[in-house]
């Protein structure tokens, strides 16, 4: 990818932001109960553990891509991406 041609201040500033985000009240994610042998059975089986994994990243993305459109709505895809 080509370097974004915006600050690279604006990038520190940006990744300080969404990992205030991250350990802030907002960021909120309610997962289901499991009992200890449920989780030990996805634990311990590839495929679901892929799974949890996979929709593990998919909310963290989602979280990411609201809070820098949220922040800094009129900046290009090319720097959501970047920051990303």
């Amino acid at each position: 990818m080509e370097h974004y041609k915006g600050s690279s201040s604006a990038f520190r500033h940006a990744q300080r932001e969404v990992i205030s985000y991250i350990h802030s009240n907002a960021c909120k994610f309610t997962l289901p109960t499991l009992t200890d042998r449920e989780w030990d059975s996805i634990l311990k089986n590839d495929l679901e553990r892929e799974k949890l994994e996979f929709f593990g990243d998919s909310v963290i993305n989602e979280a990411i891509s609201a809070l820098l459109v949220q922040t800094w709505p009129n900046e290009t895809p090319q720097f959501y991406t970047v920051c990303h």
